[in-house]
């Protein structure tokens, strides 16, 4: 029989019977399911139990008649004298043993309901104290569920950026909130699948939390769903700002008062002890969301096509990267080097401050179908044009050729060091070497302002004349 039937029939309470079984007093079977599964023989050890205990018998008393250390009627007398001596004991449980002591009843052949059925009420439910008891683990709780939010955020993030090329870093108020919808969306998606299949979720495994449903078992897919979206809503608010604080701190409140949370009525937490090694293991998955962020991130900024490379190849890195870096160039570069510029939109107006500029084209040089050198070329005269400084284009074309090597990974100093060379000459020329890469830019400008800065701005009633040459090489 169920734990529902065996309650039912037994009187007692799921969790009078839960601690009777860790006592030893009962060993129900267990199905393959992880279910447990009741006998008649259960149910009479159980009748026999809230009989004896009714009648105020010590648990350990009853402990030592079941294993058979002594007889019923040994134990009975033992309590009728300590009955005896406690003058304000309950009548009715003094004339229930001597009546059990007259008819000589025997443990194995007790016929508890007959017993029973003497009571002129029912008979008091056992003690509060045959209950195993109710851990309050509040803190635990709440940072397993920290760590298993901050990890599907982390999850989505990373399929954002390997899947969708979307720079995390860039990402606006709005972006962001959608993300946290996704991240719980997530959440309300791989929760219910590991409470189903493993009984916990990373956060909890790491602080030895478990939930199971009342009978011991595996929740079912929609019961844990049920639990997941509860915690959500109830105890996390949805994550709004403000409310979740409100909703963290009323279910702190309950909980460590002892009231039901509105999510466990199906649910059952246990969670064993702490110890120096499972805090080792907590503070190490605290570290996993950040590091597997820093790894999406690393492999995002890094070109796809690496080692040698072909100009097509280089194309494809240079389009993906400053769509990733969010560079608006007008349009991407094609496999000669050219630029196929986007088509007019119409009713749209761009307004180009200082003039339209041009992408200049690369030039490619190749040895074997392998590229080795990547080169473009800008020169005006005019005086209405404010050339730019080309940094972005030259960013880009950095990562997505010189940093196809190893030695330019996205930890390396090199790598670090030729993006800041690039950075820090706005409108100057400059050369880097280092670990096979040779970067050249030769920049003469004359009837400007601005050397050294962010913009270049044409002095009035002066010529303008303006070249710039950015050549990467690679040996």
């Amino acid at each position: 029989m169920t734990i529902k039937e065996i309650e039912a029939l037994s009187g007692m309470t799921r969790a009078n019977i839960r601690f009777y079984e860790a006592e030893g007093l009962l060993t129900p079977e267990r199905l393959p399911n992880g279910y447990r599964s009741y006998s008649e023989d259960d149910l009479a050890v159980l009748q026999r139990i809230r009989l004896l205990r009714s009648l105020r018998m010590p648990l350990e008393e009853i402990k030592r008649v079941h294993s058979g250390e002594c007889t019923l009627q040994a134990a009975l007398n033992r309590h009728l004298a300590e009955l005896d001596r406690e003058q304000d004991s309950i009548d009715r449980s003094r004339r229930i043993c001597r009546v059990m002591a007259d008819d000589r009843a025997e443990y194995r052949t007790l016929d508890a309901p007959r017993y029973l059925s003497d009571f002129a009420a029912p008979p008091p439910a056992p003690p509060a104290e045959d209950v195993l008891p109710l851990q309050r683990i509040p803190w635990r709780r709440w940072l397993a569920r920290t760590l298993d939010m901050a990890l599907c955020s982390t999850l989505w993030m990373i399929f954002l950026m390997l899947v969708f090329n979307v720079n995390a870093a860039q990402r606006n108020a709005l972006e962001n909130l959608l993300d946290g919808i996704a991240a719980l969306a997530l959440m309300l998606v791989l929760e219910p699948l590991f409470l189903h299949f493993f009984g916990t979720t990373p956060g909890k495994r790491l602080l030895g939390i478990t939930v199971t449903d009342p009978d011991g078992g595996r929740l079912t897919i929609s019961a844990a769903r049920e639990r997941t979206w509860g915690v959500l809503w109830h105890g996390m608010g949805l994550t709004v700002p403000v409310y979740q604080l409100v909703r963290e701190w009323k279910s702190y409140l309950a909980y460590t008062a002892g009231e039901p949370l509105p999510w466990e009525h199906d649910s059952v937490i246990t969670a064993c002890d702490m110890n120096r090694r499972r805090y080792a293991a907590f503070a190490v998955g605290c570290l996993m969301p950040f590091l597997l962020l820093v790894l999406a991130l690393s492999v995002a900024e890094s070109p796809v096509h690496r080692g040698d490379i072909t100009p097509a190849q280089f194309s494809g890195n240079f389009n993906r990267l400053a769509a990733y870096h969010q560079f608006d160039f007008g349009g991407e570069v094609n496999e000669n080097g050219g630029w196929d510029m986007e088509p007019y939109t119409p009713g749209v107006y761009v307004i180009h401050i200082g003039g339209e500029i041009a992408q200049p084209p690369f030039t490619f040089a190749e040895s074997d179908g392998v590229l080795t050198s990547v080169s473009f070329r800008y020169e005006t005269d005019d005086s209405d044009v404010w050339p730019p400084s080309f940094q972005n284009q030259m960013i880009i074309t950095a990562l997505s050729f010189a940093c196809t090597d190893d030695d330019y990974n996205a930890f390396s100093p090199a790598r670090a060091e030729l993006l800041k060379t690039i950075s820090d000459n706005a409108y100057r020329s400059f050369r880097y070497a280092a670990d096979g890469v040779s970067v050249v830019c030769n920049v003469v400008h004359t009837g400007y302002v601005g050397a050294g800065t962010e913009i270049l701005i044409p002095l009035d009633d002066e010529p303008q004349q303006f070249t710039l040459e950015f050549t990467i090489t690679k040996e």
